[in-house]
């Protein structure tokens, strides 16, 4: 690992996701994907077509962003047993602010 990353941010898990709202001309399905670092490495990652066709994109993302928490959650469980253990959440940088909301309301939870 570069030596000028501070040592406090070598293992820290970050999550980045994104959305495709039409990249299908075929069947107009949304493409998910996410991408989970350590670092400067890329640990895990997906891209997965929707099953569905949605009439909101902000449902969409919430769903995606619902997946991508889960998988951050069985990462830190991994980080966890080989002595990598990260108390702080983890964050998932999104750029859908109508989503973001929806996650940080709490009459939806």
């Amino acid at each position: 690992m570069p030596s000028n990353i501070p040592s406090y941010q070598r293992f820290v898990l970050l999550g980045f996701l994104d959305f495709d709202y039409g990249g299908d001309i075929n069947n107009k399905k949304y493409t998910s994907t996410y991408v989970f670092n350590i670092g400067l490495g890329a640990i895990s990652w997906s891209y997965k077509k929707q099953p569905t066709i949605s009439l909101s994109t902000t449902k969409e993302k919430y769903r995606a962003m619902i997946v991508a928490a889960q998988d951050a959650i069985w990462l830190k469980n991994i980080m966890k047993k080989i002595g990598l253990a990260q108390s702080n959440p983890t964050r998932i940088y999104l750029d859908n602010q109508s989503a973001i909301s929806l996650a940080k309301n709490p009459i939806y939870h």
